[in-house]
C-alpha cells in the first residue's frame, strides 16, 4: 500500500487530497492496483479531518508497456512508478508539500468526529 498526497482539484470534480494505492491482483503478466481517494474537509471549530468514506474508487491496470517499463531498483522507484501511472490516470498532482509514504509506515485512516 502507497499513500500519496495530492492536490485537490474540486473544479474538475476531484476533491482528493489522499490517494491509497493497493495491489489486488498480481498476475503473471500484470498487476492489478486499487486506488481509493479520500478528501479532508475543515470542521466549524477550524481543524482538518479526513474523510471516513472514501470520496472515490478506480483500478489500476499495468501491463503491456506499462510492464515493460517497470523501473529496476525497487522500493521508492517502484512506488513512485505506480504513484505516477495512477496520478496520470485520475489527472491528479502530487502535493509539493506532502511525501508519499509507504505501506509500513502509513497512519492509521483517521476518522471524523
Amino acid at each position: 500500500m502507497l499513500t500519496i498526497f495530492t492536490i485537490p482539484k474540486p473544479d474538475a470534480g476531484l476533491n482528493v487530497s489522499k490517494l491509497v494505492v493497493q495491489v489486488s491482483s498480481p498476475q503473471q503478466y500484470g498487476l492489478t492496483f486499487t486506488l481509493t481517494g479520500f478528501g479532508k474537509f475543515t470542521k466549524p471549530d477550524g481543524s482538518e479531518v479526513w474523510s471516513t468514506n472514501p470520496i472515490m474508487s478506480d483500478t489500476l491496470a499495468i501491463s503491456g508497456e506499462s510492464l515493460s517499463n517497470w523501473p529496476s531498483g525497487g522500493g521508492e522507484v517502484e512506488n513512485t512508478y505506480v504513484g505516477d501511472l495512477a496520478l496520470a490516470q485520475l489527472g491528479l498532482e502530487r502535493d509539493p508539500d506532502g511525501v508519499d509514504v509507504p505501506a509500513e509506515n502509513a497512519p492509521p485512516a483517521e476518522e471524523s468526529e
